[in-house]
């Protein structure tokens, strides 16, 4: 038996290239919707992949540019993503993109496999995030209660050194009449949740950065793009102006520079999933409509309807012709 082996360097049954397929998908499925639900092997066999995959992408290097295009399923969609918000996202952070919790287990009928959650940290859909938001004003709570059992809280008033102003703070002194046992269950409490609400506090205050962050290089990209559209705009304006005012052509060098400027717009769009409207602007790209399970699916006409559609469309051409 092996002894010592990392997680993310077993074989996990699989042969080398059957283990490298697995991994390719999982990364492109983890930085597409930056939250799967796989078994706990799986898990920790792709999060050390992916942690190096988004360290190496914030220093965008050609070399790791084509590196990262080959341990992609679809590099087109996710690398303007990976090297776009996540870079963004973690610009400041030093480590730890992901995050591994335990999920169940399969159903009865199945290997009854450990299940987990593997997630970005600060994703729009952020597990502990939303925890945060339902327990942590209850936590604060219950640690409130548990100093007022285990100290003695005497109302004092302070100078404060920077304004020479009053200001009233409370002391906390141990009690005495608790006994040693009583003392070392409330002090393995309070330093329990005082772990806790660090960790909330924490990721909900990176996930509100995260999310300005984001905000904010959107917003940048658009006003970028946005100038190079007007341009774009601006020049066949002036291109129908001069057709229509003498009946002469565009020059080659003219027409060359806007097919250039048309390109690097569409380029740029495309890497960072936007687009350009009917009326110049850029917006977000528009996303298509999966079918739910809960959807009905639409019913074929049956072949009396559609022969009955078509007898239809056929008089209604036919009166046209004679009108």
């Amino acid at each position: 038996m092996k002894h010592g082996i990392r997680h993310w360097q077993k074989k996990l049954g699989r042969t080398p290239s059957h283990r490298q397929a697995l991994l390719r998908s999982l990364l492109t499925s983890l930085i597409k919707n930056e939250r799967i639900v796989t078994t706990v092997a799986k898990a920790k066999f792709v999060q050390h992949a992916a942690d190096k995959l988004i360290a190496s992408a914030r220093r965008a290097t050609p070399e790791i540019e084509a590196q990262t295009r080959s341990l992609l399923y679809t590099p087109n969609e996710v690398m303007p993503k990976l090297f776009g918000t996540l870079v963004e996202r973690y610009k400041d952070r030093k480590g730890g993109f992901t995050r591994v919790m335990r999920f169940g287990y399969r159903s009865v009928a199945t290997d009854r496999a450990p299940m987990a959650i593997i997630e970005l940290v600060g994703n729009p859909r952020d597990t502990v995030r939303a925890l945060a938001e339902e327990q942590l004003e209850p936590n604060l709570q219950r640690l409130r209660e548990l100093e007022a059992n285990k100290y003695i809280q005497e109302k004092i008033t302070l100078v404060d050194p920077l304004t020479f102003a009053p200001v009233e703070c409370v002391r906390l002194m141990q009690r005495q009449d608790l006994t040693g046992k009583q003392m070392k269950r409330l002090d393995a409490t309070e330093l329990n949740l005082h772990k806790t609400i660090d960790r909330m506090q924490v990721n909900k205050d990176f996930w509100e950065s995260a999310r300005e962050r984001e905000s904010a290089r959107v917003e940048r990209v658009r006003s970028k793009l946005q100038g190079m559209a007007d341009a774009i705009k601006a020049a066949e304006m002036k291109k129908e102006a001069v057709v229509s005012s003498d009946g002469s052509k565009e020059g080659p060098i003219q027409l060359r520079v806007r097919k250039l400027m048309t390109n690097a717009l569409g380029e740029e769009l495309r890497k960072e999933g936007l687009y350009l409207d009917a009326f110049g602007k850029i917006v977000e790209k528009r996303r298509m409509n999966v079918a739910t399970p809960t959807q009905v699916k639409k019913k074929r006409p049956s072949f009396r309807e559609r022969q009955t559609i078509r007898k239809s469309n056929d008089a209604l051409r036919r009166a046209a012709l004679k009108g």
